[in-house]
């Protein structure tokens, strides 16, 4: 890799994201590596590069290991006096050897899990024979006179993002000690480098105590600071399947979104549509790093969102980052999980969220594409409801930045197809937008125009009228089409077009 003494290069990074040349530099730096794969991406442009990676190897007896792990790269003595500090500070072995070592290259430092620069104490918190302490200091946990027994416990891994975040599942063995009685309890863990946990614990606790309570998991409390969240395991699986096979309960989903929006609960945290504007950018702008030519491409979509921002105040209880992986059916319904982006902000932006995982998983699972539409149309129809009119349109708003996330997905999670797959998700976030940015400016008192709906679509059957554009916004039913006809000045007329 070439060296400078600025900070990391983009061919640093790129190399590092090369499975070929990531397991050539660890064997390189004499790890017994069989295999690399690439989980995680973190970029500072000029400054420095991370990249997660599952690490197959041979263990001391020669048994096949799979060990999380991942790579920082920076200036030489930057990664000399890095590892000079873990060293200090006893790091944890590993089955491939040393937790944490300096890489041939001379600018590279790897860490293996447990050992990870920004998230310490991860070593208690990944094991039972450790956390067993921990936990047993918790109440709601193991109340007074009962403790959480090691054998017995079970810590499965969920999430390791490097340097972010550990999540993992646990089943407890709880055991009184005078009773000798033992129960066991099914609990999830979620590890930070700051006091993030108490946030959410407090965030949870403010949504289960309104008059009418959101589904989201009974918060059991924090340790380590803060750092360490416990939250009760809940009973149910993650939505998608429901969803592909066309079981998903809908309105349901809806009822359980509008608790959430309509609840008092004051959260500490504001999104605002700028802020995920300013986000995009910096995303892209640290992808176009080491991939040149993805920002530009992204731009123009961009720059259609800027002129389509909302410029209503809307700031209710929110999810933040709301989609079909953080939502679980339950025995009494849908429940909202992982609360690390709740904040007060624009409730669309929590349906925006949604709408585009359903988008591309269509997209994705064109067997499944029927029920998943289905059910994006049912959800959709049912909480537009209770939308006031002239909000409804922001929506398209809301989808187009949620696509434009989970374009930058395939490079954050290092996939080999990151380029093509990002391409298929910004052609649909283009194809959702707004096919006419430029709107005619509205006469005095006339009512001003606003984005059209993320749906809307020129249908070459609607009624030609001159000046007038219509819009629709489920062209793909085939009963009747919810949307407006617009004058040349700008003005709407609400109603419902019928092909036939």
């Amino acid at each position: 890799m070439p060296a400078t003494q600025a900070g990391a290069g983009a061919a640093d990074a790129s190399a590092l994201l090369s499975v070929a040349s990531a397991g050539a530099l660890l064997r390189a730096s004499g790890l017994p590596v069989t295999g690399v794969e690439v989980t995680y991406v973190r970029l500072k442009p000029g400054q420095s590069a991370l990249v997660g990676y599952l690490v197959e190897g041979t263990g001391p007896n020669g048994e096949p290991v799979s060990v999380p792990g991942y790579v920082r790269v920076s200036t030489p003595a930057r990664a000399r006096e890095l590892v000079s500090k873990w060293r200090r500070m006893r790091p944890t072995p590993s089955p491939l050897g040393e937790g944490v070592r300096l890489l041939d290259d001379d600018r590279s430092v790897l860490f293996l899990f447990p050992n990870d620069a920004a998230l310490p104490g991860l070593r208690f918190a990944s094991s039972m024979q450790k956390l067993k302490r921990i936990l047993s200091q918790l109440e709601a946990v193991a109340p007074p006179g009962q403790n959480v027994r090691a054998r017995g416990s079970f810590l499965t891994p969920v999430r390791y993002k490097p340097e972010r975040r550990f999540i993992a599942a646990a089943r407890l063995r709880i055991r009184g000690e005078t009773t000798r009685q033992a129960e066991q309890r099914s609990v999830f863990l979620r590890f930070f480098p700051d006091a993030r946990g108490a946030t959410i614990a407090r965030t949870a606790a403010a949504l289960r105590s309104g008059r009418s309570p959101v589904p989201v998991p009974t918060p059991l409390g924090t340790a380590m600071e803060g750092r360490l969240f416990v939250e009760e395991a809940v009973a149910g699986e993650e939505i998608i399947p429901a969803v592909l096979d066309g079981r998903a309960d809908a309105l349901g989903v809806v009822e359980a979104l509008r608790s959430l929006h309509v609840s008092h609960a004051l959260l500490p945290a504001r999104r605002s549509p700028r802020n995920l504007l300013a986000s995009l950018e910096a995303g892209w702008a640290a992808i176009e790093w080491i991939h040149p030519g993805a920002a530009a491409r992204v731009r123009p979509v961009i720059e259609r969102l800027e002129r389509t921002i909302p410029t209503g105040v809307r700031c209710r209880p929110i999810h933040g980052d709301l989609h079909l992986h953080q939502m679980l059916t339950g025995p009494h319904g849908p429940v909202f999980v992982d609360l690390e982006r709740a904040a007060m902000g624009d409730p669309l932006q929590d349906l925006g969220g949604l709408v585009a995982h359903l988008l591309v998983l269509g997209d994705e699972r064109p067997d499944e594409r029927a029920n998943v539409r289905a059910f994006q149309d049912e959800v959709t129809d049912a909480y537009l409801r209770h939308v006031p009119r002239r909000d409804r349109e922001d929506l398209g708003f809301f989808v187009g930045v949620a696509l434009l996330e989970r374009a930058l997905l395939p490079y954050r999670h290092g996939r080999e197809d990151r380029k093509e797959r990002a391409a298929g998700i910004l052609a649909l976030a283009s194809s959702v937008l707004p096919t006419r940015p430029d709107r005619p400016k509205p006469r005095p008192g006339a009512e001003a125009p606003r984005s059209p709906s993320f749906f809307s679509r020129s249908d070459p059957r609607l009624p030609r009228l001159p000046g007038y554009r219509w819009e629709v916004f489920y062209p793909w039913r085939a009963a009747l089409w919810p949307g407006y006809a617009e004058n040349p000045q700008g003005a709407k007329a609400y109603g419902v077009y019928d092909r036939d």
